[in-house]
């Protein structure tokens, strides 16, 4: 076919024209090349620090040493429960006496077919050491017997989500005397029509023959769980000081990944990224993470201001491990160094609690040590002349 000599024409400005689209293209490409080596050489001392903080992270499934080989000692707290109920209600008779509580079911969100984040009661947990939705439990003071009541088996349910925890597997799990499933609740509790039957509450009994025998709200029942939880045994302390080291270590982490983070939102990503990696699948309490003058915020939740141009990073978050839970805050300085007002402030309050924590033993008033750091920032504020008058 022969063009007439318009069409080579624009054929050739065609042509042309993206000779050169190309040649810009190439051009961008190496500019952008050049920007992101220089911004790689500029943060590849920062990634480097937080590679070899990242590989001293706990493994998502390191559990303490102590307590590898032992289940948590459920009936060991139902025992001590019972021993403070009796005694502090002399009415009460050992062998017509239980307790029992519905643990927490699944919620959904609601206009949407999601469900929130599952959190057991915690006296459920305490009695328990389950952390099953829709589970309860029965404790029979007469026999100290321990029954654990699982969901019954849903064919729809196994078929999305799969196969739940067996009675035999539940039995060998936690330190419970049989496994049951909910719908033996009616039979169980048969046996138990003259029993005294404390529960906490009856939100989530389902059965209205069952709640006409329980006994709810009780505040002798409750002063006997609260006691025996105020009182930690060497399982609890254990699981408290691993959830203690998983919030020390994504602190640090996230000390480490500040030069690199521009948004108090990326400080708490880093958070709990390095709480979930090593194992913490839930936070203890909303996280704080803020920067500048919303570090003077007690309950600063917005979590979302940049933090260029300021001076000062403050953040509390504690992560949560098998239902125990850590608190920690800290402050430190945006650029990795003190100010000279920054330095006063954070020895003051650092001064605070080095006093506090050499008086604490067994024994120490709280109101004591709680007017005792007054002490501490009132002399200090004194000398730093943010208080002008007076003598401590």
């Amino acid at each position: 076919m022969c063009l007439e000599p318009i069409s080579l024409v624009v054929l050739g400005s065609l042509v042309f024209y993206f000779g050169l689209v190309k040649y810009f293209r190439r051009i961008e490409g190496l500019r952008t090349t050049a920007v992101l080596q220089t911004e790689c050489k500029e943060k590849k001392c920062c990634c480097s620090e937080q590679e070899e903080k990242m590989s001293e992270l706990a493994n998502v499934n390191d559990v303490p040493m102590k307590i590898r080989n032992h289940r948590y000692p459920a009936k060991e707290h139902n025992l001590r429960v019972k021993d403070l109920l009796l005694t502090r209600n002399s009415r009460l008779s050992e062998g017509s006496t239980a307790f029992f509580i519905a643990g927490e079911e699944l919620e959904g969100n609601k206009y949407c077919d999601t469900t929130r984040e599952f959190r057991q009661n915690r006296y459920f947990y305490h009695l328990s050491g389950v952390d099953i939705p829709a589970s309860a439990l029965l404790f029979n003071c007469n026999t100290d017997k321990l029954t654990l009541f699982l969901p019954d088996i849903d064919e729809e349910d196994v078929m999305w989500s799969g196969m739940p925890l067996s009675l035999d597997e539940a039995v060998r799990t936690f330190d419970v005397d049989e496994a049951l499933y909910i719908s033996d609740l009616e039979s169980k509790f048969k046996g138990l029509q003259n029993f005294t039957i404390f529960t906490t509450d009856l939100d989530n009994v389902r059965n209205k023959d069952i709640e006409k025998l329980l006994t709810p709200s009780d505040p002798d029942f409750f002063y006997a769980m609260d006691e025996t939880r105020v009182i930690k045994d060497w399982y609890e302390i254990e699981t408290i000081r691993k959830a203690c080291q998983i919030s020390d270590k994504s602190h640090l982490a996230v000390m480490s990944a500040l030069p690199i983070e521009l948004n108090e939102l990326q400080l708490q990503a880093e958070f709990e990224y390095h709480a979930t990696r090593q194992g913490g699948r839930s936070l203890g309490y909303d996280p704080i993470c803020c920067s500048g003058p919303a570090c003077g915020t007690l309950h600063y939740v917005k979590n979302s201001e940049d933090i260029k141009g300021k001076h000062s990073i403050l953040i509390d978050a504690g992560a949560e491990w098998k239902q125990y839970t850590s608190d920690i805050t800290r402050c430190f300085p945006t650029s990795g160094k003190f100010t000279k007002e920054h330095r006063e402030a954070y020895e003051t309050v650092l001064d605070m609690q080095d006093q506090a924590m050499r008086q604490i033993k067994p024994g120490a008033n709280w109101d004591d040590l709680h007017a005792l750091t007054h002490k501490v920032l009132i002399k200090h504020f004194l000398r730093m002349g943010i208080f002008k008058k007076g003598v401590l």
